[in-house]
C-alpha cells in the first residue's frame, strides 16, 4: 500500500472513530478521549501534509495529464484531510467555546449593568474636574503673575535704596532709611508672593484618591483622531493592506445596501472574476 492510499485509509478510520463516539454517546464529551482528537488524525495530517509538498517541490508546473490527474488526487486527499481536522477540532474544542459563550453570557449582564452607572459617575466628575483644573490653573497662573510683580517692585525698591546710600556717601541729602525699609517690605512681599505661587502651582493639578484605588484619579490627555478629508487621508494612506480590506469590506456592504447585483458597486471599486477549482 502507498504513501497516499494509507494516509487515505488512516484518515478514513480517524473519521469514522469521531463519528462512532458522537454516536454512542448523548454527551459527546462523556466519552472518553470525545474533548480530545485522536493523536493519528494530526500525524495523519503530517503525511498527507509530506505528501503535497514532495509533489509540489517535483511539479512547480503541471504540464501533462498525467500529472494533472496525479495532482487532482492529491489534491482531493490533502482537501479530505482538512476536513478531517476540522471534524476533529470541533470535537475537541466546540464543548469548550459552547461552555465559554454560556460562561460569557451569565457575565455580561452584571458587567455591562454596572458598567453603564460608572461609567455615567466617571463622566460628571470628569465634567466637574475639567472646570476645577480650569479654576486652579487660573489660580496658578495669577499667583504667578503676582509673583513676578512683587519681585520687580523689590528690584526696584533694591535699586532706589542702593541708589540713596550713593547720593548720601556723595553729600546729597537722601532718606535712606525710608528707602532701605521699603526695599526690606518689597522683598518680604516678594518672599511671600512666591511661596503662595509654588503652593498654588504644586496644586493645580486636580487628583483625588480612592481606598479602592492604588492610584489617584487625574484628568489625563487621551489622543482622538477625527477624519476632516476623507480624500486626503486616502491618498496619503494609500497603499495599505488594512486600509484595502476596510473599503472592500465597506464596498460589499454598500452593494448590498443597493439591491446587491453583482456589478453594483461604488465609485472607485473595480470587479474582476477568475475560475478557481
Amino acid at each position: 500500500m502507498g504513501l497516499l492510499e494509507a494516509a487515505a485509509k488512516q484518515r478514513s478510520d480517524d473519521t469514522a472513530l469521531i463519528e462512532r463516539k458522537r454516536e454512542e454517546a448523548d454527551n459527546p464529551r462523556a466519552v472518553i478521549g470525545g474533548n480530545a482528537p485522536p493523536p493519528d488524525v494530526i500525524e495523519s495530517a503530517r503525511e498527507v501534509y509530506k505528501s503535497v509538498a514532495v509533489f509540489l517541490n517535483d511539479h512547480p508546473a503541471i504540464v501533462t495529464e498525467d500529472d494533472a490527474r496525479a495532482a487532482n488526487e492529491i489534491l482531493g486527499s490533502g482537501r479530505s484531510m482538512l476536513k478531517s481536522l476540522d471534524l476533529a477540532d470541533g470535537a475537541e474544542c466546540d464543548p469548550i467555546y459552547a461552555r465559554w459563550k454560556e460562561l460569557k453570557a451569565k457575565w455580561k449582564k452584571p458587567i455591562t449593568s454596572l458598567k453603564a452607572v460608572v461609567d455615567q459617575l466617571a463622566e460628571i466628575l470628569r465634567v466637574h474636574m475639567v472646570e476645577e483644573d480650569r479654576k486652579r490653573k487660573a489660580i496658578a497662573e495669577e499667583a504667578r503673575r503676582v509673583a513676578e510683580e512683587a519681585k520687580r517692585i523689590a528690584l526696584e525698591a533694591e535699586e532706589a535704596e542702593r541708589k540713596a546710600i550713593l547720593d548720601a556717601q556723595e553729600g546729597e541729602f537722601a532718606d535712606v532709611g525710608h528707602k532701605m525699609a521699603v526695599a526690606d517690605s518689597a522683598f518680604e512681599q516678594f518672599k511671600e508672593a512666591k511661596a503662595e505661587s509654588k503652593v498654588a502651582t504644586r496644586d493645580q493639578d486636580v487628583r483625588y484618591r480612592s481606598r479602592f484605588a492604588s492610584k489617584a484619579t487625574t484628568l489625563r490627555t487621551v489622543e482622538t483622531l477625527h477624519v476632516d478629508d476623507p480624500v486626503a487621508a486616502l491618498n496619503a494612506l494609500w497603499p495599505d493592506d488594512g486600509l484595502r480590506e476596510s473599503l472592500l469590506t465597506a464596498a460589499r456592504a454598500w452593494r448590498k445596501s443597493h439591491g446587491g447585483e453583482a456589478t453594483t458597486l461604488p465609485p472607485g471599486i473595480r470587479r474582476t472574476t477568475e475560475q478557481k477549482i
